[in-house]
């Protein structure tokens, strides 16, 4: 994102560079001279959540500070290098300079790019976010020695669920980049509508949430993490109140598409009664296909799934085909979760399994340079076996 201040007109620029950068997450603060790159820190850290379904939207308002550790009449510059949560994207950005608050567009990267050094160049201040893949870098100049500079980046991040909870995973690698010893982290929640549980974090569960509202009367629940430093990942979790068993919400854009959502409780849309007699079930699982098999991450997920759906009453027998085999792994048999993991376990340590593990991918052959560059694309090599040749003699 691009900041910049011309006479009383401020513009905050988005930017989608196509350079290469590095995964990496790293907060540094750079001076006028040549190596003069120190530690950067993150003196104040207030994350807004929102949920909204399928996604939920999160707010970061971040103050940074070099601590005084140039000169106090020298300006440098902030550059922020981070990652986000899987497929989170940054849809807003603003930056205070003095009282004022400005918000960014978005223009293209050498536009961008042109705009953020000329104004660098003229001492006025500019912020400049660019994105390659999962890579972030941030720019904001100038900051002047012992003094702060505050930022708010917005982006949305899907939600991940399992059952009736949801989980949001928030930006933990971007503020560990902090270099301070101690890196507290404020966390509001906020209760726009009724359908959403009490939060929790859950690398911390024993972290309390107080509910408060602000001066406009939204509603908010509250919780502070003295130091994020030692979690290694930060999530909050919630549950659903979806009332009648359904959630609906709607995004009408008069000058697009519009957009909607639907969430269901099954258990709560029908009146099911339930059956606790044994039942005989039968289990099929298809590993066949021309993938390799990574039976040491498959096998547990099985074993999960059927030990959330067995009751200690039934009885179970494992079919299993692939490798051109269908293979009866066991008579009916009473279910118990040491009796699953018995039968898994067998399996797993068969020739069977070893068959279906066994590589088969099909096999391509590229005959010459031009073949290759012709007809490869990117991630060929989770599809087949890649054989490239210079010349066709060398293929035959």
């Amino acid at each position: 994102m691009l900041i910049r201040k011309v006479q009383t007109l401020i513009y905050l620029t988005l930017i989608l560079l196509q350079t290469t950068i590095f995964a990496t997450n790293e907060l540094s603060i750079n001076g006028s001279g040549v190596g003069s790159s120190i530690p950067g820190y993150i003196d104040n850290t207030v994350i807004v959540i929102e949920p909204h379904g399928g996604y939920f939207e999160q707010s970061l308002y971040l103050r940074y500070s070099d601590h005084g550790e140039f000169n106090s009449d020298e300006q440098v510059e902030i550059i922020h290098r981070f990652e986000l949560p899987k497929e989170s994207v940054i849809n807003d950005m603003w930056l205070w300079i003095g009282d004022s608050v400005m918000q960014a567009i978005m223009l293209d990267t050498w536009t961008a790019r042109t705009i953020y050094d000329s104004i660098v160049t003229n001492k006025r201040d500019p912020a400049f976010l660019t994105k390659k893949k999962d890579q972030y870098e941030f720019h904001v100049y100038p900051l002047l020695s012992g003094e702060y500079r505050k930022v708010k980046v917005n982006m949305i991040t899907p939600t991940k669920w399992l059952g009736e909870d949801a989980t949001a995973e928030l930006p933990y690698k971007m503020l560990n980049a902090n270099n301070a010893s101690s890196k507290p982290v404020d966390i509001l929640f906020r209760q726009k509508v009724g359908i959403w549980g009490i939060p929790q974090i859950v690398e911390k569960p024993e972290v309390e949430f107080v509910h408060i509202k602000d001066t406009l009367n939204y509603q908010y629940f509250l919780a502070k993490i003295d130091d994020i430093s030692s979690l290694g990942s930060l999530n909050i979790q919630y549950t659903t109140n979806f009332e009648n068993g359904y959630f609906y919400t709607g995004l009408e854009d008069k000058s697009d598409t519009s957009y909607f959502q639907l969430g269901l409780l099954p258990k709560e849309l029908f009146n099911l009664e339930i059956d606790s007699t044994s039942k005989n079930v039968l289990v099929g699982i298809d590993l066949s296909g021309s993938f390799s098999k990574d039976l040491d991450k498959i096998i547990p997920e099985i074993e999960t799934v059927l030990n959330s759906a067995m009751k200690g009453n039934d009885s179970l027998s494992l079919i299993i085909s692939g490798a051109n085999q269908v293979n009866i792994l066991n008579t009916m048999t009473s279910y118990s979760e040491d009796s699953l993991k018995s039968i898994l376990d067998r399996f797993q340590n068969s020739n069977f399994a070893d068959s279906i593990a066994a590589n088969s991918k099909p096999v391509v052959l590229f005959a010459d340079y031009d073949a290759y560059a012709g007809w490869a694309f990117p991630g060929i090599d989770s599809f087949a076996l890649v054989k490239k040749y210079g010349t066709i003699l060398e293929a035959k």
